[in-house]
């Protein structure tokens, strides 16, 4: 911050100052102004440059993780019709990770974009997938679907139409998460 208004200074700007940054009702601003002041002073005076370096490293990590899923995923997934189709078996065998990585690649793939799509999500996904139960599914923002059929797992949109084989293991047998 220090940086920034020097820079705007010595060029003779005028930055705008957002009134709601300092409202502390606001959580970010509760963290900014009172938490992290507080970490820094009772407990890590070295605290930003922690949490940089821990972001760094979880960046670099997170580019890994895409990169290797995003090189591997004719292995791992077939588009169809509406959506994309993966073995059951083959995704309970992929590190937690990859899993995350993976749906949540498929899921942007699919809707464009990943808004809306929370961790609780991506969790309740994988648990789906992973589960050694019988067909289910589970509805996901913007009219897309996760679903298990027998040994398939599903990542659709549900107003497309599904391919009759897959109609067939919801038809009284699956169940809602």
């Amino acid at each position: 911050r220090i940086e920034i208004e020097t820079y705007c200074h010595e060029r003779q700007l005028n930055p705008r100052i957002d009134n709601s940054n300092t409202d502390v009702e606001f959580r970010r601003n509760r963290v900014r102004h009172e938490l992290t002041p507080l970490l820094r002073q009772r407990f890590n005076p070295g605290l930003t440059d922690t949490l940089c370096r821990t972001a760094e490293i979880l960046a670099e990590e997170q580019d890994f993780l895409r990169g290797y899923v995003e090189k591997r995923l004719p292995e791992m997934a077939v588009r169809t019709e509406n959506g994309f189709r993966l073995k059951a078996a083959a995704f309970s065998h992929l590190h937690v990770a990859v899993q995350r990585v993976l749906v949540l690649n498929l899921l942007e793939k699919l809707r464009g974009e990943t808004r809306g799509i929370t961790f609780s999500h991506v969790e309740q996904i994988r648990e789906l997938f992973v589960q050694d139960r019988g067909s289910q599914w589970l509805d996901l923002p913007g009219e897309w679907q996760a679903r298990k059929c027998y040994q398939d797992l599903f990542l659709e949109h549900t107003r497309i139409p599904s391919a009759p084989n897959t109609d067939r293991c919801l038809a009284g047998i699956g169940q809602k998460l």
